[in-house]
């Protein structure tokens, strides 16, 4: 019977499979729900199921936009696209990302919002603060020349629960903020921009979960 944490590496495995394959089928013309489609139903074919719908974001949508059952919306051509997918097995999760650069004018945004993730990671260990992960994505991605989105973070998660109740923020300054205390499992997810570093919400939510009865308890997957 497989543990806890071969569970979650399988979770990580096929996240990055779907993740390589996203970046084989995301192509300028086609529409959005069919690449959501084609993702989640590769995740499934290699033993998983989607965690959260795929999401596939579009230029100045930093984040969140699932396509919905009748979505026409393409991928425009010299765009930039955003692909955040999840992965459960057995509840056990991985959530991961993917930016592809059609106009190959994104090329210094994207590396470094990439080397802010690495050194994050690096940073990462037993009892370390948020506000520290966080302090080392935004030196990173201001030494770019860009600004960390303030109100978007990654997140601690449990079995079923995607987002368990700890930000991992994009900006250092938080005097009292969490300590990762183990076990615990994370997603960091820097966001980098040559805007104002400030996410606004869009009229249009086509982000959603599913929520579902596993044994005596409810749990949410999303």
């Amino acid at each position: 019977m497989d543990t806890e944490f071969e569970l979650i590496r399988k979770a990580g495995r096929i996240a990055c499979e779907a993740k390589k394959k996203a970046r084989e089928i995301v192509k300028p013309g086609q529409r959005l729900l069919d690449i959501a489609q084609l993702i989640e139903g590769f995740i499934n074919r290699m033993g998983g199921q989607p965690a959260f719908p795929v999401n596939i974001s579009i230029n100045s949508e930093a984040a969140h936009y699932s396509p919905l059952a009748d979505d026409e919306k393409i991928v425009p051509e010299a765009s930039i696209v955003k692909v955040d997918l999840g992965v459960s097995v057995d509840g056990y999760l991985a959530d991961t990302a993917i930016t592809i650069d059609f106009s190959g004018e994104y090329e210094d945004l994207i590396k470094a919002s990439e080397e802010a993730l690495n050194k994050a990671i690096e940073s990462v260990s037993p009892n370390i603060k948020t506000s520290l992960i966080g302090n080392i994505i935004e030196k990173t991605i201001k030494s770019y020349g860009y600004k960390p989105i303030r109100n978007l973070s990654g997140h601690s998660m449990s079995r079923y629960v995607l987002h368990s109740g700890i930000s991992i923020p994009n900006v250092g300054g938080e005097i009292l903020s969490p300590t990762l205390k183990p076990p615990i499992l994370i997603a960091i997810e820097p966001f980098a921009t040559n805007g104002l570093g400030l996410v606004l919400e869009g009229k249009d939510k086509t982000i959603y979960s599913l929520t579902r009865q596993v044994g005596k308890k409810e749990k949410k997957l999303g």
